[in-house]
């Protein structure tokens, strides 16, 4: 692990947050590092050890993560930068046109969008507006079926995803289209 820094040009951690990986990159692992590498850390932000970030933090993702990470930037003794993409809701606008002219093919790219990562990318469309009555739900319906549910990267992630699905639920004029049931594999870690 300790050559690992200054021979990349990026480093991405992937690990649980626990006695032995806390602050798993500190201050000699970043002074190992190339000038100009990033660093992303997918995980928790105990892997890093929070004194020793070299200029900012840049996160793209939830609003509750990345608020902790502003928090924990701006109230260092000194500061550093936060660039942050949060809650981005990305919407996507399908009109009557494209429906009629390739429903089925925008239905399957936009189904393979939002199931990428088992739905956990932050780029995936939040919102679709679609004609009513165009028949295009029933399309990405279609599209959405034969997909199995996969493992969420966390216990936080699933139960998250599960609160916003029974929201979503309760909102009037809502409805499911598709449930997907674990077919041999949980739907969380």
């Amino acid at each position: 692990m300790d050559e690992l820094p200054g021979a990349a040009d990026a480093v991405s951690l992937h690990a649980p947050l626990t006695a032995e990986t806390s602050k798993l990159l500190g201050a000699a692992a970043f002074e190992r590092m190339r000038r100009g590498a990033f660093l992303v850390n997918t995980s928790r932000g105990g892997l890093v050890d929070q004194d020793a970030l070299a200029d900012a933090v840049g996160f793209t993702g939830s609003t509750g993560g990345g608020r902790a990470l502003y928090d924990l930037a701006v109230g260092r003794e000194n500061p550093i930068p936060f660039y942050g993409e949060l809650g981005s809701i990305n919407p996507v606008v399908v009109t009557e046109a494209v429906v009629a002219a390739r429903g089925r093919e925008v239905a399957e790219g936009l189904a393979g969008s939002f199931r990428l990562g088992t739905g956990q990318f932050c780029t995936k469309p939040g919102v679709v507006l679609v004609p009513a009555d165009s028949g295009f739900d029933t399309q990405v319906a279609d599209a959405v079926r034969p997909s199995e549910p996969a493992p969420m990267l966390t216990a936080r992630m699933r139960d998250a995803f599960q609160a916003g699905i029974a929201a979503l639920s309760e909102v009037p004029g809502v409805r499911e289209l598709v449930k997907a049931e674990p077919r041999g594999r949980p739907v969380w870690p």
